[in-house]
């Protein structure tokens, strides 16, 4: 939790700076075959008065390649709502996610696929304005079992 995309980034890459030798998740599961990576992140990129940037998209899209080059197919989910940020924006995201899938799509990259997060009542499903309580990962947990 808490990760924005750069986070992710450097946890599945690792660090090359001795000082914080890090090897990267990628790396550890080279020999392993992952067939499906559940990718829900972003989140935290979002910001409350202007959503996503095209700058953080092109973040999701370095992650996005990199899981593919593993050879497993990604299954990208959407950003749940929040209390914090406005539902336009949160709408605007998941049509960038979409479009992302669009442009892997249209370069023949069948691998990836999107999954529309369940609407989850807010006041019932969150602890704060974005954390999930176990009634939201319940919601959730159904609809991802359907999917994968």
């Amino acid at each position: 939790g808490g990760d924005k995309f750069e986070n992710v980034i450097y946890r599945i890459t690792g660090s090359s700076d001795p000082s914080k030798s890090l090897d990267g998740l990628l790396n550890a599961l080279q020999r392993r075959d992952v067939k499906l990576w559940v990718l829900h992140v972003g989140t935290n990129n979002l910001h409350p008065r202007r959503g996503m940037r095209e700058s953080d998209l092109d973040l999701l899209r370095l992650i996005v390649e990199a899981l593919l080059k593993m050879n497993g197919k990604v299954l990208l989910i959407g950003l749940f709502r929040r209390k914090d940020i406005r539902e336009e924006l949160i709408v605007k995201a998941k049509e960038s996610y979409v479009e992302l899938i669009r442009q892997f799509q249209e370069n023949e990259v069948n691998q990836i696929e999107f999954l529309e997060p369940p609407l989850v009542d807010m006041e019932e499903c969150l602890v704060d304005h974005v954390h999930l309580i176990e009634r939201g990962y319940q919601v959730w947990a159904e609809v991802l079992s359907k999917a994968v």
